[in-house]
């Protein structure tokens, strides 16, 4: 029995809205898997994980782009923004790297309660700070990073020892000598800081006229002590070398050679950092040094692989900021 014009114009309509209502549904589901995924690549999760990788890849600009991105998603986060920070110096972007630092300081002044991450602390950005202007050649600005760093925290062995550089590289010996013997008073067994304090001693204070009374007198002097640091070298003597190569310094101040002497007694020594900031003396001394050049880059590779770029902020727990925020170093 055929169904009347009415009953088969009312059957096609209720058909076209069952199929409206699963076109309907099925778009919606489209739409809300859609976002799921797009909330789940934009997650902090993924956001951190994919500049880390980048990281791991050694893509250093790619990988501060995607901190950078992570930090504006996610501003309640500092570690985007200590990401963006060492993502930027190794890829030798050091402006993008203070810009990125300063930001922390911001977070840290502006944020009352924050996530402790061990190493993380306000003297130990401000030191940060200080470094990349220090390797940047702004004096200025490295000391006055130095000097907050020390009136923050006045046990920071690291901000004394450096604020006795930039001193130093100014030619204030004195209050270099002062920073150096702060620097010995925070760590009396750091054998950089005594090498330092007897050099600008000596510097300060030469021998009497009676012992160095012409110039061959002082080239045979830097001589003798250039010989023995580096025949304790070749006995792996560390000590002695860097001894020696302390007192060569102290005649000669302007030879790379004896920098990059040094640089390897404070290696063999394990201070890392105080071979790589005579290496950096080196080369300002003589640009072209090209043994100072590809261990420089050789011990910065070897120190940015023992520190891992972030640690995770899981399991952290909150307090106020004037407590001390540990920083990586």
């Amino acid at each position: 029995m055929r169904r009347a014009p009415r009953q088969r114009a009312g059957f096609q309509r209720s058909r076209m809205r069952v199929f409206t209502v699963c076109l309907v549904l099925i778009l919606a589901a489209a739409t809300l898997f859609a976002a799921y995924r797009h909330l789940r690549r934009n997650s902090y999760d993924a956001l951190m994980g994919a500049a880390e990788e980048l990281c791991a890849q050694e893509q250093y600009g790619p990988a501060y782009e995607a901190y950078k991105n992570a930090a504006v998603r996610y501003p309640d986060k500092f570690a985007p923004l200590l990401g963006a920070a060492r993502s930027a110096e190794r890829g030798e972007r050091l402006e993008d790297a203070i810009e990125a630092y300063r930001s922390i300081l911001d977070f840290l002044a502006h944020s009352p309660f924050v996530p402790i991450v061990p190493t993380l602390s306000l003297t130990s950005v401000l030191y940060e700070i200080g470094r990349l202007h220090s390797l940047l050649k702004l004096w200025d600005k490295a000391e006055e990073s130095f000097k907050a760093s020390v009136e923050a925290d006045s046990a920071n062995y690291a901000a004394h020892f450096a604020l006795g550089s930039v001193l130093e590289e100014r030619g204030r010996l004195l209050e270099a000598l002062t920073a150096y013997k702060n620097a010995l008073g925070v760590s009396p067994s750091s054998e950089a800081a005594q090498d330092a304090v007897k050099r600008v001693s000596l510097i300060l204070s030469p021998p009497p006229s009676s012992q160095v009374k012409t110039a061959e007198d002082v080239k045979r002097k830097y001589d003798e002590a250039l010989r023995g640091g580096i025949a304790a070298l070749e006995r792996r003597s560390y000590r002695d070398a860097s001894q020696f190569f302390a007192e060569a310094l102290a005649v000669r101040s302007a030879d790379a050679d004896a920098w990059v002497g040094f640089a390897e007694a404070r290696a063999g020594l394990g201070d890392t950092s105080g071979a790589i900031t005579s290496l950096e003396r080196a080369l300002e001394r003589e640009p072209g040094h090209t043994s100072a050049k590809s261990r420089l880059d050789e011990l910065r590779k070897e120190k940015g692989k023992k520190t891992p770029l972030l640690k995770p902020e899981r399991g952290a727990r909150s307090l106020h900021r004037k407590t001390i925020f540990p920083f990586y170093t």
